[in-house]
């Protein structure tokens, strides 16, 4: 893969981003100090690390050593040619059932990897890279369209810009659980299919508050490439 500084430059924010995305309180490293630390870069190298974070465009070449050191690893899918334009996508440490029901917290994920992804197919299919993400799943129930193992493109909801179509799949979070469903929307319930005949429809009724129902995100792209 060729990684000229010019390709990666298109995607650097979204670099910015995942090494943003890594600290926190409830992240792997609670201020930018320590992630400096954790680079061992010296007070000058730590510097740059800073400005980045805030928003300067230190060399490509240079983030990317850092997501290495921090065991961030960049999978290049075998559809990326040498000399496509490549888009950044990163794969979220949680996971999404394809079963009865993942127990895992999505606002609580992080980043353990990133793909690069042809900045033609979000073109094509008019998708906000920015809006993306990789999310695995484990479960057989969505079989055999969507294998366990595999790893879909989780085009992120929006209240200003994301219209929910009935009977599309789509990540949810229902009663503290991700699933990966088919789901279709009715005008008094929202029921939650599997392709696997062996798992039931699940019902979950509009006005049924206790039923903690959330749509994540649309499944644009599927792969048991992992």
């Amino acid at each position: 893969m060729d990684l000229r500084p010019d390709n990666i430059l298109t995607s650097i924010d979204r670099l910015r981003d995942f090494l943003r995305d890594l600290i926190g309180s409830d992240r792997p490293y609670a201020t930018a100090k320590d992630m400096a630390e954790a680079l061992n870069l010296a007070q000058g190298r730590a510097s740059i690390l800073y400005k980045f974070l805030k928003g300067a465009e230190p060399r490509a070449g240079v983030v990317l050593e850092w997501l290495e050191r921090l065991g961030i690893s960049i999978i290049y899918p075998d559809e990326v040619g040498k000399q496509e334009e490549v888009e950044f996508i990163p794969v979220l440490s949680c996971k999404a059932s394809a079963g009865g029901g993942y127990d895992a917290d999505a606002d609580g994920a992080h980043y353990e990897a990133i793909r690069a992804m042809s900045a033609d197919f979000f073109r094509k299919r008019h998708l906000d890279p920015g809006r993306c993400r990789f999310v695995p799943i484990v479960g057989d129930s969505m079989e055999p369209v969507i294998a366990d193992g595999s790893t879909v493109l989780m085009e992120e909801t929006s209240q200003y810009n994301f219209f929910l179509e009935s009977d599309r799949l789509y990540i949810v979070r229902h009663q503290g659980l991700l699933r990966a469903k088919r789901v279709v929307f009715g005008d008094d319930r929202t029921t939650l299919y599997s392709y696997n005949e062996l798992y039931p429809p699940v019902v979950i009724m509009q006005d049924d508050e206790s039923e903690d129902f959330e749509v994540l995100g649309r499944i644009r792209w599927y792969s048991s490439d992992v």
